[in-house]
C-alpha cells in the first residue's frame, strides 16, 4: 500500500501509463473526453505521484514499423 493515489511508469522524464489510480480518482478519469489519456490527471496530480523507472516503456508499437526497429534493437 501506498500513500500515493496515483503510481505510473516514468519513461525519458515521462510520467505515464501503465498506471494505477486511487478508487478517489476514477470520477475524474469517467470525465475524460475521448481525445484526452490519463496523462491529463497524471499531469493535474503530479506532486501526489509516485514514480517507477520504466525504460522500456518509451518504446512505443503504433505501426509496423515500430516493430521493425524493436526487432532490430533485441
Amino acid at each position: 500500500m501506498t500513500n500515493f493515489p496515483i503510481v505510473t511508469s516514468e519513461y525519458r522524464e515521462v510520467l505515464g501509463v501503465p498506471a494505477l489510480f486511487h478508487r478517489t480518482l476514477f470520477p475524474e478519469l469517467k470525465t475524460l473526453q475521448e481525445d484526452v489519456g490519463a496523462k491529463f490527471i497524471i499531469r493535474q496530480h503530479r506532486f501526489h505521484v509516485l514514480s517507477i523507472p520504466f525504460p522500456e516503456g518509451a518504446i512505443d508499437l503504433n505501426i509496423p514499423q515500430d516493430l521493425k526497429i524493436l526487432s532490430s534493437l533485441v
